[in-house]
């Protein structure tokens, strides 16, 4: 199971990046420890494909456009496929390790048009909701979490695996398909999630640039008050600060990665002076852009021990 520490965003289409996702098997099982994502949680991002995890330990809360779910070790949950979130760790709950399974969920199917995507897949893409939390109340949902953990132990090195996978991720599909709300419940609305995919993609596209808000409002063609609304009332927080925060998550990614001086890391993420993204730099994470990379460097040697 690969361990995944940060997000990467496609340079195509602003979704995130899915290290080992391919077409020929669209399904990767991956592990997420929290504690060494920067600054502890996972920024704002979305993908095409279903996410389905399990809280291996700590607590995680899940951030949309439409509020907030809290999910502690042993639970577990779904999340929708297009759906724009974030995690934030909880910090008094010990380290937060996450187990997932992302996949297209057409991968159950028998088509994309076929009987199975019809009666069971499309249900639950085109169900408006966004996230669908599994925790221990009912027997059906322990026996959900027990299939999912046990999911996990699957060894990808054996042979039929991606038979044995696919064969337990349908019968979790079908117990999530029972966990749905009543169709009739309001729909979420699609227009304000679509506006918000377009701004993000605008600033992911243009974070190396001067950007003004009024761009960023005319790529979600929306007016520029809508836009500090949007963000303020489903982001909690200002075009602003996000286009600041992602430019910071772009350089540390570079400080990681590359041994590219300080004032170019900082040119090439947007930010007018060495100076002004070492002040915001060290307001963000508490340490200077060099002690940062030092600190990776350090913890790399010291995973490969």
């Amino acid at each position: 199971m690969k361990t995944v520490t940060y997000d990467i965003i496609h340079e195509t289409d602003r979704q995130e990046e899915l290290p080992g996702y391919s077409e020929d098997y669209p399904c990767i099982m991956t592990r997420a420890e929290l504690d060494r994502y920067p600054k502890g949680y996972v920024p704002w991002h979305w993908h095409q494909p279903v996410e389905l995890f399990y809280m291996a330990s700590g607590e995680l809360e899940y951030h949309t456009p439409e509020g907030m779910i809290c999910f502690p070790e042993g639970t577990g949950g779904l999340v929708n496929s297009g759906v724009i979130h974030m995690t934030r760790p909880h910090p008094e709950k010990g380290p937060a390790v996450q187990l997932l399974h992302i996949f297209d969920p057409f991968l159950l199917a028998d088509s994309r048009d076929g009987r199975v995507a019809r009666r069971y897949i499309l249900p639950v893409l085109n169900s408006n909701v966004e996230v669908v939390p599994f925790y221990p109340e009912t027997e059906e949902k322990k026996a959900l979490l027990a299939l999912l953990q046990a999911s996990f132990r699957i060894d990808e090195g054996e042979r039929g695996c991606e038979l044995i996978l696919r064969a337990v991720l349908s019968e979790m599909w079908l117990k999530i398909l029972d966990l749905l709300p009543d169709p009739a419940e309001p729909a979420v609305d699609e227009t304000v999630s679509t506006r918000l995919k377009r701004m993000l993609a605008y600033i992911q596209a243009h974070f190396s640039e001067t950007i003004r808000i009024g761009d960023v409002a005319a790529a979600g063609l929306t007016s520029e008050r809508d836009c500090y609304r949007l963000f303020q009332s489903r982001l909690h927080c200002s075009p602003n600060a996000y286009i600041t925060g992602y430019r910071l998550q772009k350089a540390c990614r570079l400080l990681r990665e590359s041994d590219e001086p300080i004032t170019s890391v900082s040119l090439s993420c947007g930010f007018g002076s060495s100076s002004h993204f070492g002040r915001l730099f060290a307001e963000r994470y508490q340490c200077t852009p060099r002690q940062y990379r030092s600190s990776w460097q350090d913890r790399d040697k010291t995973s490969r021990k």
